[in-house]
């Protein structure tokens, strides 16, 4: 063995330790499995496109910490949307109103990360929004906000009230609010993306959800309660804030063999 053999060989044996931790930290990595409820609950009120899911997440190798959820839905004709989560709900409940119309009753925890241990299931409904209606929604708004507030500071609350479901303003809100009801029937791709500490590639499982003309209806219904809901939250008459249920609907969701 000569010299230039030696050297080559520690060279080599330098690297041994950076490897191993390449390969400890590759197979020590948290695997994720992600499980839905047999039906996901679909809405489009206020908040404009939302999408409930009933998750339990389980994590083996070690714990994770999941840092983001995000949702990609896309039609079987191509239309895809970006959702995000926005809420982590550790309690539901299920109200009937008298109309028989099904309403859920959350406890709202802002989503900011999930701990999943190895030991138990991480239960949680997740909320997911469109942060494409949220910008929207916020620009709207506070241009909606600023004419009522002006107006009911010359004429009174409900002239002012009047005046603004009779402008200009509010009916472009009104139809910018309806074109982001994008859910429509056919069949849905919905593609988890979970985001893990210290991990660059995020846990990916697909799902598919199919909506029905009748699902589509539903929740169109609910573009007959923006006009309610903004005289409710607005109006200084104690008789005009009633609380607003809004429709919703819960197709069906099935996982997808070949998830990433």
């Amino acid at each position: 063995m000569t010299a230039a053999d030696i050297v080559a060989y520690i060279g080599a044996a330098a690297w041994l330790p950076q490897l191993g931790a390449w390969i400890y930290n590759a197979v020590s990595r948290p695997k994720l499995k992600l499980v839905s409820a047999g039906k996901i609950e679909i809405g489009f009120s206020m908040f404009g496109p939302i999408a409930n899911a009933t998750l339990a997440v389980s994590t083996e190798r070690r714990d994770a910490l999941i840092e983001r959820i995000t949702l990609d839905v896309t039609h079987e004709q191509g239309e895809r949307r970006h959702l995000v989560w926005r809420f982590l709900n550790e309690n539901q409940q299920q109200i009937r109103d008298p109309q028989g119309n099904i309403s859920s009753q959350y406890k709202n925890n802002p989503a900011v990360a999930l701990k999943v241990s190895t030991l138990s299931l991480a239960e949680r409904t997740v909320g997911f929004h469109d942060p494409a209606f949220e910008d929207m929604d916020r620009s709207t708004t506070a241009r909606i906000a600023a004419q009522f507030q002006h107006s009911e500071s010359q004429i009174g609350n409900a002239a002012a009230l009047d005046q603004l479901f009779q402008s200009m303003e509010f009916q472009q809100a009104q139809r910018a609010f309806e074109n982001f009801m994008y859910w429509r029937a056919g069949k849905w791709e919905f593609l988890f993306f979970m985001q893990l500490a210290g991990v660059k590639k995020p846990h990916t499982q697909r799902f598919a959800v199919t909506f029905t003309d009748d699902d589509v209806t539903m929740l169109r219904k609910n573009f007959e309660l923006l006009v309610p809901y903004v005289r409710a939250t607005l109006s200084a008459n104690p008789d005009e804030r009633k609380l607003i249920t809004w429709y919703w609907t819960y197709p069906a969701i099935t996982a997808v063999s070949g998830s990433l």
